[in-house]
C-alpha cells in the first residue's frame, strides 16, 4: 500500500531509466533481482519507480549508476511501499538511505 502522505520531501516528476539490483529470498531461495527501473519522479530523500518485482518494505536496492538528481548522489534506497498497478507490474516508493 503506498504511503503518498508521509513523504518528507516533495517529489517532483523525473523520467529516467536505471539498472539495479536487490538480494531478496523468494519462495525460500537467496536470489539477486538485477534489472532495470523507470523511475518516475524524484526529491531530496527518495524516488519512485516502476519495477518487475513485487518487492517488501525494507528490501535495499542498489543502482548501478549514482541517482544525480537528487540533493547529493544516490547509490541506494530502501522500499517503503509496493502497490501492483498492473499484472506483474509495481510501483515502488523508496527512501534514499
Amino acid at each position: 500500500m503506498s504511503d503518498y502522505n508521509n513523504r518528507r520531501s516533495q517529489r517532483k516528476p523525473y523520467i529516467a531509466t536505471i539498472r539495479y539490483y536487490c538480494p531478496v529470498i523468494d519462495h525460500g531461495e537467496a536470489k539477486k533481482i538485477d534489472d532495470e527501473s523507470l523511475i518516475i519522479d524524484i526529491s531530496s530523500s527518495g524516488v519512485g519507480m516502476f519495477v518487475g518485482y513485487p518487492f517488501e518494505p525494507g528490501h535495499v536496492l542498489y543502482f548501478r549508476e549514482i541517482i544525480r538528481n537528487a540533493d547529493s548522489p544516490q547509490t541506494t534506497a530502501v522500499v517503503r511501499w509496493t502497490e501492483e498497478i498492473y499484472q506483474a507490474q509495481y510501483r515502488v516508493g523508496c527512501e534514499f538511505a
